[in-house]
């Protein structure tokens, strides 16, 4: 069975090499280009994973970050940012982010994470 990511970033450039990265190696990928689409198909669809950009405009990664959390759903969440800063990593994880991956990542260190995550969530 396949992995369903969601990629939310509103750069196309971002969402289509994360995309690529990820259906080479056997994931089903959905994406969004906003926060508001991006909510939209959790509700609707339950992704396995997301990846999530931090700044985008209208609804922000990490208020998107902390609706989901709200809602309820624990499923892996890693966000995508070129802000470095020891804070903006902090607040991610404080609200709910199991990941934090800094712009640009290498395909190896990506699937890396992503796999780690899977691997260490509870089997059913």
């Amino acid at each position: 069975m396949k992995h369903k990511i969601l990629v939310t970033d509103d750069s196309n450039v971002n969402r289509s090499y994360l995309k690529s990265i990820l259906t080479e190696n056997n994931f089903e990928v959905m994406e969004a280009s906003s926060g508001q689409e991006a909510l939209d198909i959790v509700v609707n669809t339950a992704p396995d994973a997301m990846i999530l950009d931090l700044v985008m405009p209208g609804i922000g990664g990490l208020q998107i970050l902390k609706m989901i959390r709200a809602k309820g759903y624990k499923f892996p969440i890693i966000i995508f940012t070129s802000d470095y800063k020891e804070e903006t990593k902090r607040n991610c994880m404080d609200a709910g982010a199991n990941e934090v991956l800094y712009k640009p990542t290498k395909p190896n260190h990506l699937l890396s994470i992503i796999n780690g995550l899977f691997a260490s969530l509870p089997t059913s």
